[in-house]
């Protein structure tokens, strides 16, 4: 599944090392997107621990993670995935 994300949205996440991968194809470097576990508000996701693969965007936050990339939030908040 692809999504349409504002080129704008796409800009603020410069440090992806996959080319954004996850709005061509709905996939990051090929898995499935972080699973999100709980949100506050809509800017603070906490998602499902991942280590197949690195993300610069995945911050540790005491015993639970954060995801911190725009375009993840915005793909989380537009179509609920």
């Amino acid at each position: 599944m692809s999504y349409i994300v504002p080129k704008k949205i796409i800009a603020k996440a410069a440090k992806c090392n996959y080319n954004h991968s996850c709005v061509e194809t709905g996939k990051c470097n090929g898995y499935d997107l972080c699973k999100v576990e709980d949100t506050v508000g809509l800017d603070v996701l906490f998602i499902e621990y991942r280590n197949e693969h690195s993300c610069g965007y995945m911050l540790n936050y005491g015993n639970s993670y954060m995801c911190t990339c725009p375009v993840r939030k915005y793909i989380f908040n537009k179509y609920k995935k």
